[in-house]
């Protein structure tokens, strides 16, 4: 067996579509303990297909999906023809077509916004309604990005973000095994990193006035936190849940 060398000097291992990185040597002599099943590695790619559908506003359901997402945050108001409308800065977008801003993240991206809004409705809105210091939108499809590089569902030649890496084995094996149980697992990981990260932010701010140059610890924190819910190897999604609302 070959290894390769990383930049982090950590070791690399290509197997079947997945990169096998090992934080340790003991990681690397139990690599059966944190075995990846062929039905996890199933699960796996099926959800790594699904997040790197680029958003297309010509494509009626991602339309449809971007309306209803409209209508959770204005329901009072008539989707713009064109989806285009300032509307759209209130909640953090940077201009008034957000499809601009889904170029990394992809269709994905607003799954998740929609999920998060949707699933956990007063905790989206009181976060929105406190996020009067950064962009919230822009902020929250930093997280799925985050989350796509540490699973391995971004494409190798993707543009990076701030925290961005691939997790190791352990962690990985754990994400797996869960998400070939429950698609919602990424989902979930998602809301617990999202409000992680307004949380830290807005107690960072508390010690001093900072600027949005700064937020990149928040997104930082966001992202030791889903590692510290891997860590801790919850049984189910129902455990993981217990364990980031803790």
């Amino acid at each position: 067996m070959s290894y390769q060398r990383m930049n982090d000097k950590r070791n690399l291992k290509e197997t079947e579509g997945v990169r096998i990185i090992y934080d340790s040597c003991s990681e690397r002599c139990c690599f059966s303990k944190y075995r990846i099943s062929d039905d996890q590695l199933e699960a796996l790619n099926i959800l790594r297909s699904r997040s790197r559908i680029p958003f297309n506003k010509e494509n009626l359901v991602h339309s449809e999906l971007l309306k209803q997402y409209w209508k959770i945050n204005f329901p009072e108001l008539e989707f713009p023809a064109d989806g285009k409308s300032e509307k759209w800065k209130e909640i953090g977008f940077q201009g008034k077509d957000p499809s601009t801003d889904f170029r990394g993240a992809g269709f994905f991206g607003l799954e998740q916004l929609v999920f998060l809004s949707s699933t956990y409705p007063q905790e989206y809105k009181a976060m929105l309604e406190a996020a009067n210091n950064y962009s919230f939108a822009i902020s929250v499809l930093n997280i799925t990005h985050l989350l796509m590089c540490y699973f391995q569902l971004h494409k190798l030649t993707a543009v990076g973000i701030t925290g961005g890496k691939t997790l190791g084995i352990r962690y990985l094996q754990c994400f797996c095994r869960l998400n070939a149980v429950s698609l919602d697992t990424i989902n979930e990981l998602y809301v617990a990193a999202v409000i992680k990260m307004h949380d830290t932010w807005k107690d960072m701010n508390k010690v001093k006035k900072l600027n949005v140059m700064q937020f990149s610890a928040a997104i930082l924190a966001a992202g030791d936190f889903v590692v510290s819910l891997l860590e801790s190897q919850p049984e189910d999604i129902l455990q993981l849940k217990k364990l980031a609302f803790a």
